[in-house]
């Protein structure tokens, strides 16, 4: 099951980190494997390790 983490401002993805374990690999938690995701974790445009943007849009 894909998941989509973003963070918040001020904010980047190194906030994150933490939880990318337990999601993706629960038996290593005490979870079953059928809980687990495919994370993805992008850094908005504008903040943490993306450039500021020059322009309006998303392209």
């Amino acid at each position: 099951m894909p998941l989509i983490v973003t963070h918040g401002w001020p904010g980047s993805p190194i906030e994150q980190l933490k939880i990318i374990d337990p999601l993706t690999n629960p038996t290593a938690h005490g979870a079953s494997a059928s809980d687990a995701f495919h994370v993805v974790i992008p850094s908005m445009a504008g903040y943490g390790f993306s450039g500021k943007p020059t322009t309006p849009g998303w392209d």
